[in-house]
């Protein structure tokens, strides 16, 4: 297994950079699903699982719920939502070599008519407008471990509270790891007319690890 490469450092105001981040994605893609693997890491399932299953199962698990699970990596959260009742779910990634990996992993668990795919930038306007116009608002939107690789957020923001993607009531759960503090934030999208939307953040929770860092080793 071939060690990770690092895309060129630049500046956050240069246009190519979410262009050099997927990328590194891209080229790092089997390295990372190898590291993380189908059933997820030790961070997956001390940490990351059982704070989704607190958050969001009797979300996932109402009747017609639908669910957006952006920069899905190998998919471990699409199948994750499923397995929770979902029978809509759309995987989203800006590398075309992660979703090609997030389908292997599907059709490997039997979950091909329960899981979608679509190639989106979240850093990317165009692909998040397009989006809204062609598949309509969630119930749910998940971004697992992916927010502090995201060469710029404005446009997710935007999307979030202005462009429609959460339906009303909707939920939208960002996890961050960062000096060993795992961040939930949950936020409920309450829509006020046509035109915007307020975001209210309902709850924010903290665990610290007890599992070691991987230091770019495989975290088993």
């Amino acid at each position: 297994m071939t060690a990770p490469t690092t895309a060129n450092t630049t500046s956050p105001t240069d246009p190519s950079l979410s262009a050099r981040a997927l990328a590194s994605w891209s080229t790092n893609a089997a390295y990372w699903d190898a590291t993380i693997t189908a059933h997820g890491n030790k961070y997956w399932r001390r940490l990351q699982e059982p704070c989704l299953s607190r958050l969001l199962a009797s979300v996932l698990s109402q009747p017609n719920c639908r669910a957006l699970d952006l920069a899905t990596g190998n998919g471990l959260c699409a199948r994750w939502m499923v397995r929770q009742g979902t029978q809509d779910v759309l995987a989203t990634d800006g590398s075309d070599e992660m979703l090609e990996l997030a389908r292997g992993h599907c059709e490997a668990a039997g979950m091909v008519g329960g899981v979608r795919f679509r190639r989106v930038d979240v850093a990317s306007r165009e692909d998040l407008r397009a989006l809204r116009e062609e598949e309509g608002r969630f119930d749910v939107v998940l971004m697992n471990m992916a927010a502090m690789d995201v060469a710029e957020l404005g446009p997710l923001a935007e999307g979030l509270a202005r462009g429609g993607l959460l339906a009303k009531g909707g939920v939208y759960v960002r996890l961050v790891l960062s000096l060993w503090t795992l961040v939930l934030n949950l936020v409920q999208v309450c829509c006020h007319g046509v035109a915007s939307c307020v975001l209210h953040v309902r709850g924010v929770a903290k665990h610290r690890p007890q599992v070691r860092p991987c230091h770019g080793r495989p975290c088993g």
